[in-house]
């Protein structure tokens, strides 16, 4: 697969192509829209186009009238909007292992393919019953054939008379309305978009007018072909909307519509990044609720599925908007927090734990439910531990807080937690007992 990839930045342009050829990919660096337009029209094409936050907004621009699939490659930059208008159909991450990269970049291209499939089959089959009008020589209608009726709608149904410039409303600049109002008396070529108006509708439509024969210097007049867009625009809009919530479906959970784990774990790698970058600290919470398990046993899962809902409810006013909440599965569910410490991290435990206990659940509105929290900070890693070590510390913490009764916060350097034969968490501390010095296994 050619990948064409549009960064200005040098050095990350370098990193980006050394991850795409890490999954087999051919890679043609560009900077700018000329560079993109060559690009795209050489032999052999390019596959896709990836667009970074450092893309020019001509250079999207050029990218999305290329016709070939875009995707995103999320950095932790903030992405221009110009970059986000010009729809990529997926968006991946710069820590994305060589195997999904490969496997998301194909389904970019089988997605654009089915997209443009459709497309072109709509118009083709538009075109067969396409409005023809004839106009004379000073744009005025002089015959329209039996599918203008319907092509207008509440337009005027015979338009024989009607001046072209009174019935056709081209789209473009002021030398696209010039060139629009020639070609109606015959004196030039016109292809683009318009709206027909009258009767109290607007219809957008696809429009060719053309001379037709000349007799001396007289100009004899002009036929328009007239194409309904309003299918065509409803069908990109569903492409659109379906590449919209395709993308969502991949990144959260259908039941509490917040992140899932997918999510959870790209973000986790970005912000440990950054963490370690700038030195700043960032927290995890692993959360499991106490006394869920009634809720099922009693009133069924139905019930327990209303809970969790609710419980996310709670959790989203819970955090701040730069948090990164998800459920993690079951009962459990994850707080990513950049910028927070262990004590505030803790806080921010307190609020959660408190907003759960608060809450009425089940058909009667009288079970209580708790809340237990493991607590893993940046602090409790060691430089060669991966992003997902923190999850796991913090998932540790809260199996030792949970085997000790729950309903409290536990922090994993509170606990030693490492990894037995069988992946299985061991925790060799009493949750009781005064926290020990910390202790990191390897």
């Amino acid at each position: 697969m050619i990948v064409l990839l549009i960064e200005t930045d040098g050095r990350r342009a370098d990193v980006l192509t050394r991850m795409f050829q890490g999954a087999g990919c051919r890679v043609a660096p560009v900077r700018s829209a000329d560079e993109v337009r060559r690009a795209a029209a050489g032999v052999p094409p390019a596959d896709v186009v990836a667009l970074t936050a450092g893309t020019p907004g001509d250079a999207a621009r050029a990218a999305r009238e290329s016709g070939l699939p875009l995707v995103l490659v999320e950095d932790g930059r903030a992405v221009p909007s110009a970059v986000l208008r010009a729809e990529p159909v997926a968006v991946l991450s710069a820590a994305t292992p060589p195997e999904g990269l490969a496997a998301r970049l194909e389904l970019a291209v089988e997605r654009r393919a089915a997209a443009v499939e459709a497309v072109r089959s709509h118009v083709a089959l538009g075109a067969a019953a396409a409005a023809i009008l004839v106009s004379d020589g000073d744009g005025r209608v002089l015959r329209a054939n039996a599918a203008f009726a319907r092509v207008a709608g509440g337009a005027p149904r015979d338009p024989r008379g009607t001046l072209l410039t009174d019935i056709l409303l081209p789209a473009g600049d002021d030398d696209a309305r010039e060139r629009f109002v020639l070609a109606t008396r015959g004196r030039a070529e016109f292809t683009g978009d318009a709206t027909l108006v009258g009767g109290g509708t607007r219809v957008p439509v696809r429009v060719g007018l053309a001379p037709l024969a000349r007799s001396g210097e007289a100009v004899a007049g002009s036929v328009v072909v007239l194409l309904d867009l309003t299918d065509h625009l409803a069908l990109e809009e569903s492409l659109r909307e379906a590449n919209r919530m395709l993308a969502q479906q991949a990144f959260v959970d259908p039941l509490t519509t917040l992140f899932n784990r997918a999510y959870l774990h790209d973000a986790l790698e970005r912000e440990v990044a950054r963490a370690r970058r700038y030195g700043s600290p960032l927290s995890v919470l692993m959360i499991d609720l106490d006394g869920f398990k009634r809720v099922n046993d009693v009133w069924g899962h139905g019930a327990g599925d209303e809970v969790l809902r609710a419980v996310a409810a709670e959790l989203r006013v819970a955090v701040r908007d730069s948090d990164i909440l998800a459920r993690y599965g079951g009962d459990e569910f994850c707080v990513l927090l950049p910028n927070t410490d262990a004590e505030s991290a803790r806080q921010a435990a307190d609020r959660i734990r408190d907003r759960v206990r608060r809450m009425a659940v089940g058909p009667d509105g009288a079970t209580r439910l708790g809340a237990t929290c493991g607590l893993a900070t940046s602090a409790d890693l060691e430089l060669d531990h991966g992003p997902d070590t923190l999850v796991f510390l913090a998932d540790g913490a809260l199996l030792v807080a949970k085997r000790a009764g729950g309903d409290r916060v536990l922090s994993a350097d509170s606990v030693e937690v490492r990894s037995a034969p069988g992946g299985d968490l061991v925790h060799d501390a009493d949750p009781a007992a005064p926290p020990p010095r910390p202790r990191r296994a390897s």
